[in-house]
């Protein structure tokens, strides 16, 4: 509401969102969790259904290597389906970002500050 109220155009606007379910405890919940956040993210950031410009996981789930793959899946989901131009992680270590590597992903993470 505020963006909108703001009267600035969305072309000056930079929209990121985050999402953080590094608790979550298997592949399929942290995919379900990861996409339900997200896309919660995105009706407050953009409720006219616009896209993010940045869509950021900011924590690898603790459960291991699948479950950081059903995030990295639901991230590539959103990301194919147009509703963010950027998908990116934070506070992955190397060891993490392999193992998005090793589930077939297409997509790399953008940044990872």
């Amino acid at each position: 509401e505020a963006i909108v109220a703001s009267g600035i155009s969305r072309d000056e606007l930079c929209l990121a969102g985050t999402v953080n379910t590094g608790g979550c405890p298997d592949e399929d919940a942290c995919y379900r969790q990861t996409k339900s956040y997200a896309e919660g993210q995105m009706k407050i950031l953009s409720p006219e259904g616009g896209k993010l410009d940045m869509l950021m996981l900011d924590y690898p789930a603790s459960a291991g290597c699948d479950a950081i793959a059903g995030q990295w899946k639901a991230f590539e989901e959103l990301y194919t389906g147009g509703q963010a131009r950027s998908i990116a992680v934070s506070n992955f270590s190397p060891e993490q970002l392999k193992c998005v590597q090793a589930h077939h992903s297409v997509i790399m993470p953008a940044v990872n500050p």
